[in-house]
């Protein structure tokens, strides 16, 4: 025992422990990040249980007032905020919240689409307008809604409005049948000058009845045009009968001296005649002026079918 101890010693004498002490370490430091102030977020569209949430998130805290106000589109969703997005918020914000709304009466039958736009617009729909010509209509005059006057009032609408159109006169279009009839350049009934227009004269032997027909390939909405005789030519007098795939649209009489305006509904019609027959004298009726009128997309169509 004595060895061992002696022995142990003399280790410790001859071959020291090394105490390995650990290393400083570096220190930095730490800055604390800015805080970041807090902004009214964008609430419109947001029902309000989604709104509360997007405020609580955004870290706004200020007590929330709601109020209601008639619109368009589902009930309940904000239409409008206080502060607006991006602003600093205050003690109190105020949300307002959508409430249902029918389609003002009014719509249908305005003079004016601008106004029914407008009142549409007010409410916070989306106004999509359709222009058609309608040949008992004034322009501009709104002849139907969708949805109609008392439904809710959705988040867009649809407004049929009566339209002056785009003309093409009968001199323009191709004749797929002519009897008597042709083009003349210029002539007056009753002293009214006319140009660009059709004329027929009946033949001498019965029955007296002349002819001319186009297709406007259901791409005319009016037919218009100042019914006469031809002043320079014979006194006489004739019925001109308007003809829609074969059915009669309109029977007008004519007769020397005097001028008659025509405005008939074409609409959907494929093939259109016209036949003058000749009642006394041997008189040159005139379609002056005549012309097929219709939106810019019917103008162009029929122009496409010559």
């Amino acid at each position: 025992m004595g060895l061992l101890l002696v022995g142990v010693a003399a280790g410790q004498l001859l071959f020291p422990r090394t105490v390995v002490e650990a290393a400083p370490q570096p220190t930095a430091d730490v800055e604390a990040l800015p805080q970041v102030a807090s902004v009214m977020p964008d609430l419109l569209g947001l029902d309000e249980a989604t709104a509360r949430r997007a405020l609580s998130d955004a870290g706004v805290t200020a007590e929330v007032t709601l109020t209601r106000t008639p619109a368009a589109g589902a009930e309940g969703l904000v239409v409008a905020q206080e502060p607006m997005p991006g602003l600093e918020p205050r003690a109190s914000v105020t949300l307002t919240l959508s409430t249902m709304v029918t389609v003002p009466t009014e719509v249908v039958g305005a003079s004016s689409v601008d106004d029914a736009r407008e009142l549409l617009e007010s409410l916070g729909a989306v106004v999509r307008v359709t222009e058609v010509v309608d040949p008992g209509a004034v322009e501009g005059v709104v002849l139907s809604a969708d949805p109609a006057p008392g439904q809710p009032l959705g988040a867009a609408i649809d407004l049929v409005v009566a339209a002056a159109g785009e003309g093409v006169l009968l001199t323009q279009l191709d004749e797929v049948d002519s009897d008597r009839c042709s083009t003349i350049s210029d002539g007056t009934l009753d002293g009214v000058a006319v140009q660009d227009s059709v004329s027929c004269e009946g033949p001498s032997t019965e029955p007296r009845t002349a002819g001319i027909e186009w297709v406007v390939a259901r791409s005319a909405s009016v037919l218009e045009t100042m019914l006469g005789v031809l002043d320079r030519g014979e006194p006489g007098t004739a019925v001109v009968r308007v003809i829609g795939d074969e059915a009669l649209l309109a029977e007008t009489p004519v007769a020397y001296g005097a001028s008659t305006p025509l405005r008939l509904d074409v609409r959907g019609v494929l093939r259109l005649r016209v036949e003058v027959q000749v009642t006394g004298g041997d008189p040159t009726v005139v379609l002056g002026d005549g012309r097929v009128v219709g939106t810019a997309d019917q103008v162009a169509a029929l122009l496409a079918a010559q």
